[in-house]
C-alpha cells in the first residue's frame, strides 16, 4: 500500500513538472535540492515555481516513509508553503527564503503530529542548496 501511494504521488509531482504550459517552463528555483544537515544526508526536496505558485516534495532516500508534498506562494523571495491538504495526517508549514537561484533557509513553522518532525525543530533554521 504505500508503495502504491509513493508511485501516486511521485507520477502526480511528475505531471505538474512536466504538464505546464510552455510559458512557464522554467521557474528560478525549479530543480532539486539537498541538505546535509535535515535528517540527514539523504533528504531531498524537488522544487518546482510557476509564477508566484511554488510546489515542493520532500523524500528521503533509502527510507520506507512517503514523500510529504507541500504547496504554497512565493512573495519575492519568500515562500509560505503548508502540506495540509496535500499530505493526509501530517499538517507541516514552513517558509522557505531563497537568498539566491541555488541556496535557501527553511524554517519549520509548525508540524502536527508533532511526532513526524523530531529531528527538524520548530523555529530553527536550516540550510539547503540546490544540487541541480
Amino acid at each position: 500500500m504505500k508503495k502504491r501511494a509513493l508511485i501516486a504521488v511521485v507520477l502526480l509531482v511528475l505531471g505538474f513538472i512536466f504538464l505546464v504550459s510552455p510559458s512557464a517552463v522554467a521557474g528560478s528555483y525549479d530543480g532539486v535540492w539537498w541538505s546535509p544537515n535535515v535528517l540527514g544526508s539523504n533528504t531531498f526536496f524537488i522544487v518546482r515555481q510557476v509564477g508566484v505558485t511554488i510546489a515542493a516534495v520532500s523524500f528521503e532516500l533509502g527510507s520506507d516513509a512517503p514523500p510529504t508534498v507541500f504547496l504554497g506562494n512565493l512573495n519575492g523571495t519568500t515562500a509560505q508553503m503548508s502540506s495540509g491538504e496535500l499530505t493526509p495526517f501530517l499538517d507541516i508549514d514552513i517558509t522557505a527564503t531563497f537568498s539566491s537561484d541555488s541556496s535557501a533557509t527553511f524554517i519549520l513553522n509548525s508540524c502536527s503530529p508533532s511526532s513526524e518532525c523530531e529531528e527538524t525543530p520548530v523555529g530553527i533554521p536550516f540550510t539547503i542548496q540546490k544540487a541541480f
